[in-house]
């Protein structure tokens, strides 16, 4: 699971332009205003849009569907976070499909559309980073990884590394090669965005629990770092983490 608590935010509610695609007038609105973690809500119509629906038995998402007509967009809630740099608008719709007379109940994922009448309001969460990546188990792009802070230029996701604490200043080194290893409970992390790190606990080599120099713990996905064994404190291994690129 991951879960934090948002202090800084802020609210936003408007109305789009007539013939906009929805999906891009979000994303502007991201870009207008540097927002890049936030939730938003929206009623309204819109024109001949495209829909996608998840298999979850086959873990893929079906062809999506260009639709004629005008969907009335009953509950239309999504959110805004990252994949690596970009902005990734996720938005999913209930609402009435209206082709003629026919009038079709539908769901699923809205991928865009033109704007015939839509309210939105968006709200903020300026602390936080949430990042998509493939989650195998599900075949879903799903947040699995969260960073920390406030700055207003587009993060970086490139193999920054967090300052060493006084407690690690005199570890010896070791030539630094990424790869698998057994991290054990005790073992430290210096995380390049939550700091030096203290590892409580692991789930195979999917996921580990770390608890931060807050005391909080949060959990980490394997795949997503590599680690890099720094030296030893005692009989704990100091390690690097640094956040994967995804391969293209």
């Amino acid at each position: 699971m991951i879960i934090t608590q948002a202090k800084q935010r802020r609210s936003f509610v408007g109305s789009m332009n007539v013939d906009d695609d929805f999906v891009d007038a979000i994303k502007s609105i991201c870009v207008d205003n540097t927002i890049f973690c936030a939730v938003f809500g929206a009623v309204g119509y819109i024109a001949n849009p495209t829909i996608r629906r998840f298999d979850a038995s086959g873990k893929r998402y079906e062809e999506s569907d260009q639709l004629d007509g005008a969907l009335h967009c009953v509950s239309l809630n999504g959110n805004i976070s990252l994949q690596e740099r970009q902005t990734i608008v996720t938005a999913h719709v209930v609402g009435t499909l209206h082709q003629g007379d026919k009038h079709t109940l539908i769901s699923g994922e809205l991928l865009g559309g033109k704007v015939i009448a839509v309210e939105f309001h968006l709200e903020t969460m300026d602390d936080i980073r949430l990042y998509r990546a493939e989650d195998k188990r599900t075949g879903l792009d799903s947040w699995l990884h969260m960073e920390f802070g406030t700055s207003t230029s587009a993060p970086v996701l490139g193999p920054a590394v967090a300052s060493p604490s006084k407690a690690a200043a005199n570890v010896g080194t070791v030539d630094e090669q990424p790869g698998d290893y057994e991290i054990q409970p005790g073992d430290i992390f210096n995380h390049p965005t939550l700091g030096r790190c203290e590892v409580t606990g692991s789930e195979g080599d999917e996921r580990l629990t770390v608890k931060l120099e807050s005391g909080r713990e949060v959990e980490l996905h394997r795949r997503l770092l590599e680690v890099i064994p720094m030296g030893k404190e005692g009989e704990r291994t100091i390690y690097k983490a640094v956040i994967k690129r995804r391969r293209r």
